[in-house]
């Protein structure tokens, strides 16, 4: 070898090393991806994709380990968009040694790393490892619940509430659907929240995914709900009065809604609803206006359900 020649390959060595903090560097010579990506507590982890999902919090991180074990074979990395759970940007981890990323925020983490070999770095990345760190778990993580609602289905919310029933109705009052909710809007599949139902009069039937059917009069707990969303109807139970349905998630209540159960009319109460009543066509008053209401009412005062009788 040339003088000329050694000193052209030293003045290349030299400059390349001082943007790795005097490491000398080769060309890669190793095949493979340089880390083994594990944590716990990650979301997802893939050494062959070179890639992780982690959730977002100032505990968290990934593990990245040296998939070379033998001695000597270390490997330089830097970090962009993050810092390892000591606060650097960059280091040196020995041959199956390990080094953790931390993720404290929602974002994307790029570790770039060079195997080094017989004290020598690698003259370009050998392997780049992306972190996505998300906010929350989509369709895992509980942020809100919806409820609709309504008399014959629960398709939209409050839908003829509040409602009266005669307190012997066989059929169903009202029905109701639950739906929790991610952050996002989307419902869950995972993470459910315990559902509480709760009415003071009236019983709850017919409740999805409730291993213990709720027949009582007063409430029902429910602990799980299948794939996000909830259903379960209402139904008299032979008492009258006012009573309030209390719908809570994960101890949190989130809507109420009132149900009058009338019982059997105890007095009539004829009301004139119209004072003028047109016979024929005259202007500004509509002709075969009605006159009177006639409208029930139970012995404790509250408005009978409606009777076509």
């Amino acid at each position: 070898m040339s003088t000329k020649t050694t000193i052209k390959r030293i003045s290349a060595v030299a400059a390349l090393a001082l943007a790795f903090g005097g490491l000398s560097i080769v060309a890669a010579n190793a095949a493979g991806n340089d880390w083994t990506i594990t944590n716990a507590t990650a979301i997802s982890a893939s050494s062959s994709t070179e890639s992780a999902t982690q959730l977002a919090g100032v505990a968290n991180f990934v593990t990245l380990t040296n998939a070379n074990s033998s001695p000597g074979n270390s490997v330089y990395f830097t970090i962009t968009g993050g810092t390892t759970t000591t606060g650097t940007t960059s280091g040196t981890v020995a041959a199956a040694a390990s080094v953790n990323i931390a993720t404290p925020a929602a974002g994307t983490i790029t570790v770039t790393s060079y195997q080094i070999s017989g004290g020598a770095a690698a003259s370009s990345a050998t392997s780049t490892t992306t972190i996505t760190v998300l906010s929350y778990v989509a369709q895992a993580t509980y942020s809100s619940a919806s409820v609709l609602a309504g008399v014959g289905s629960a398709t939209a919310d409050d839908t003829g509430f509040p409602l009266t029933a005669s307190s012997s109705a066989a059929g169903v009052v009202a029905n109701f659907t639950v739906t929790e909710k991610d952050p996002g809007g989307s419902p869950l599949t995972s993470g459910f929240k315990s559902v509480a139902v709760q009415t003071t009069l009236g019983k709850f039937t017919d409740i999805a995914g409730d291993n213990n059917t709720a027949t009582g009069p007063n409430s029902s707990y429910v602990t799980a709900t299948p794939n996000g969303v909830l259903s379960f109807n209402l139904k008299a139970d032979g008492r009258s009065g006012v009573s309030t349905v209390t719908i809570s998630v994960n101890g949190v209540a989130v809507k109420s809604y009132v149900v009058t159960f009338s019982g059997a009319a105890a007095k009539i109460v004829l009301t004139a609803i119209n004072s003028v009543v047109a016979k024929g066509t005259v202007a500004g008053v509509t002709a075969n206006t009605n006159a009177l209401e006639v409208q029930e009412f139970d012995a404790a005062g509250n408005a009978v359900a409606v009777n076509t009788a």
